[in-house]
């Protein structure tokens, strides 16, 4: 028998208290870090797909189109943003336009809107329930 309610089965730990992920640069696939001796991760703490932020957003907006035609466009991209918004805990050492990004949603929202690779990213990595387990 293998049992399921494994630790390294959950995502319940990781989905509270957010995992980290480090930004890769979009040409090269390297991790980016800040200075020379790769200490200082440019990284983001982020929520998944099992987290009752995402879920309670998901069904948010379900009721909220139910028997409506979807969004799209701008409007489509806009709830994409509000929900990795949401699943992001905070930031470090990520900056934008020459000042570092504030870890909230209003700042969140800001950065991927502004940089559409690192929203690419973190949209991949919170799906992945890999990313989340047994941690």
């Amino acid at each position: 028998m293998l049992d399921f309610s494994q630790d390294k089965y959950s995502t319940k730990k990781a989905n509270t208290e957010g995992v980290q992920y480090i930004f890769c640069d979009p040409a090269t696939g390297e991790e980016l870090f800040e200075d020379d001796d790769e200490t200082k991760p440019v990284c983001a703490y982020l929520l998944g797909k099992d987290s009752k932020e995402y879920k309670a957003y998901i069904s948010e907006i379900e009721s909220k189109f139910r028997g409506k035609k979807a969004p799209v466009g701008s409007k489509a991209k806009q709830l994409g943003y509000d929900l990795l918004a949401r699943c992001t805990l905070r930031f470090e050492r990520v900056g934008l336009n020459g000042k570092e990004v504030e870890s909230s949603h209003a700042g969140a929202v800001d950065f991927y809107k502004a940089c559409d690779w690192a929203r690419e990213q973190v949209d991949n990595f919170i799906v992945e329930r890999a990313n989340f387990l047994g941690r």
